[in-house]
């Protein structure tokens, strides 16, 4: 095996425990908010500006693949770079209790697991199938989807 493979691996290891971690339960949280009703709005604008700025942050990158086919063309540096803005875009939207927080970071980890298969697949084989290059690009619109989700339940 070489060193290649082996890297691609360990990132999808490492993204996995990540998803775990991050994502939590995907049961809605039933427990009564203690934080006093004048400050929920301040951590609800911390939230939407926070989630917004990474958001734009990461779909605004043009080098990383958006389409099927331009993930079936993708290059070692735009994989790379598209697990590096995964992973940032990961970290800025975890941690927030709401169901369509959670749902979004839970679009945002199986958007990354994707990138991680596509990289080993790259690694392994030197090349992009079609049906690995189709599920990144969905996974890339179920994060669109839910993004939109998530601030219309949240931001609005």
């Amino acid at each position: 095996m070489t060193r290649l493979p082996r890297a691609a691996a360990l990132t999808l290891t490492a993204l996995i425990a990540a998803t775990l971690a991050a994502c939590g339960s995907s049961e809605p949280d039933t427990t009564p908010s203690s934080a006093p009703a004048s400050t929920r709005p301040a951590a609800v604008e911390v939230e939407c500006v926070s989630a917004e700025r990474a958001y734009n942050a990461w779909q605004t990158d043009l080098f990383v693949p958006k389409t099927a086919d331009d993930w079936a063309e993708a290059n070692e540096g735009q994989i790379q770079m598209a697990a590096d803005r995964g992973k940032t875009f990961l970290d800025n939207v975890s941690g927030y209790d709401s169901q369509p927080s959670k749902e979004l970071a839970s679009a945002i980890a199986a958007y990354n697991m994707e990138v991680a298969f596509v990289n080993l697949q790259l690694g392994l084989h030197g090349g992009i199938d079609t049906e690995a290059a189709t599920k990144a690009a969905s996974a890339l619109q179920r994060v669109e989807i839910a993004f939109r989700s998530w601030k219309s339940a949240v931001c609005s």
